[in-house]
């Protein structure tokens, strides 16, 4: 490869006794063979990433990638090792203008180095969404997070894992809390018909528990409601009709506008 742009010829396209030839060395063998079978290797590597091929076939988890790219072969990959090894240190070589394999080989080996920097990035994202306590607002980001890991190549069980439980539990407080406010609310409404809102207190039990239509009942009369609306509290004598409280059925003594 260093030779080839220097004398403009493309080296690694001549056969084993041209480059003895050339080169005036006579152990070369195997050279042209070798490099194609390099190119072959990272050409499936890359379209079994593309085509989502299953583990531990294809290097579509972080790791198995890294290794491939330092020139080693992770486990379950079906490839020579040495050819491994062997595409990871032509990978440091310059850029040959006059090689065809070089070109061809290139952006083949980029787009791997592309696509695990790119995997690298997203499961950052990922880390540092989870690294933060979550609330109901970031549910949107952590689901688009979700759906990038999935429509991505590459494979990470545990990231995809901790995303749908954090957005389980989200799920599950929003619905704990929409529940606590419908109780909540359904504790101001009025204990005796359930129809409108609490706005009267009884003493001494002290509950809120009777809207102002049930005390009007209760009391008999408008002008003795309205009476209780302009003072604020009523008070039951003794030998009038009991008032007792929906909520503890005890008699009430005063009952006093709690609005």
């Amino acid at each position: 490869l260093s030779i080839s742009d220097k004398v403009e010829v493309d080296m690694l396209g001549l056969s084993d006794a041209h480059l003895q030839a050339a080169l005036g060395v006579k152990e070369i063998s195997g050279v042209q063979s070798t490099a194609e079978e390099i190119l072959r290797t990272i050409h499936t590597q890359k379209e079994l990433i593309e085509g989502e091929e299953e583990l531990p076939k294809s290097l579509r988890t972080k790791s198995s990638l890294s290794s491939f790219l330092s020139g080693s072969t992770p486990a379950g990959v079906e490839v020579d090792p040495r050819i491994v090894a062997a595409a990871a240190a032509l990978s440091r070589t310059k850029a040959c203008r006059c090689s065809r394999w070089r070109c061809e080989f290139g952006p083949v080996w980029g787009w791997l180095v592309e696509t695990k920097a790119k995997w690298d990035e997203l499961e950052g994202r990922i880390e540092a969404a989870l690294a933060r306590n979550s609330t109901m607002a970031d549910a949107p980001m952590l689901d688009n997070l979700l759906q990038e890991l999935r429509s991505s190549s590459v494979v990470s069980k545990k990231l995809s894992a901790e995303l749908k439980k954090r957005i389980q539990s989200i799920a599950s407080a929003a619905i704990a809390k929409d529940d606590s406010d419908e109780e909540e609310e359904q504790g101001r409404m009025c204990r005796q018909c359930g129809r409108y809102p609490v706005s009267f207190q009884l003493i001494p039990c002290k509950h809120e528990c009777m809207c102002r239509a049930c005390v009007r009942q209760s009391l008999g009369s408008q002008e003795a409601f309205d009476m209780l609306l302009e003072k604020r509290a009523h008070v039951i004598l003794p030998g009038g009709a009991p008032i007792c409280c929906p909520e503890c059925e005890q008699a009430a003594m005063v009952i006093v506008l709690s609005e």
